[in-house]
């Protein structure tokens, strides 16, 4: 079927993307111009970017990184950071959402939204010194600790030296020693 538009103004619209066609014709009352084509290109919308991002205790920093074709991040629906990676400093205990999308040809794709979760670095573990005189067996020593916590047991103030892992330790020497104990949540070391 044919239509025809005789006002000098014609609005079209295309649900899917690709390559359509027009031919614009003038035409007065008793002759017409031969055809012109115009080519009209449709592009996608691209899909909403990847978004990847880590958590982490509190206090860090958190990095979302996304990809896709020139990011726009997005903090309460407000423009924060455009490019690959949207950053925070030094973030508090508990969650960030944030979104971002992508523009590809002049088309924008819908919002992909991405939350990072902070946890609480724990309290360190709670114990008693020990002390033992020179002909007493040695004791264990017991930590007291959250429920669910990794205790690690470190022989250097820097955490560098582990002794032991759990919540009781016996030392193997009859002398003074200090230990050094934290305790880890979810990645996060007291």
């Amino acid at each position: 079927a044919t239509t025809y538009q005789t006002s000098m103004e014609h609005t079209v619209s295309y649900n899917t993307a690709g390559t359509y066609n027009l031919w614009v014709v003038r035409q007065d009352t008793y002759c017409s111009s031969n055809a012109v084509q115009l080519t009209i290109n449709v592009n996608a919308i691209p899909d909403a970017p990847a978004i990847t991002v880590n958590d982490v205790c509190e206090g860090s920093d958190v990095q979302f990184s996304a990809t896709g074709t020139d990011i726009k991040w997005y903090k309460n629906s407000a423009l924060v950071e455009e490019g690959a990676t949207y950053s925070l400093q030094s973030v508090p205990a508990g969650s960030v959402q944030v979104s971002a999308t992508q523009t590809v040809n002049g088309c924008t794709s819908a919002e992909a939204q991405s939350t990072a979760t902070i946890h609480i670095i724990p309290n360190a573990p709670s114990a008693k010194n020990v002390t033992i005189c020179d002909y007493s067996q040695i004791e264990a020593i017991t930590v007291n600790s959250q429920e669910g916590a990794t205790t690690t047991w470190y022989g250097d103030e820097s955490h560098t030296q582990t002794v032991a892992i759990g919540t009781t330790y016996t030392p193997t020497k009859k002398e003074t020693q200090t230990y050094y104990v934290t305790q880890t949540i979810q990645g996060c070391e007291s």
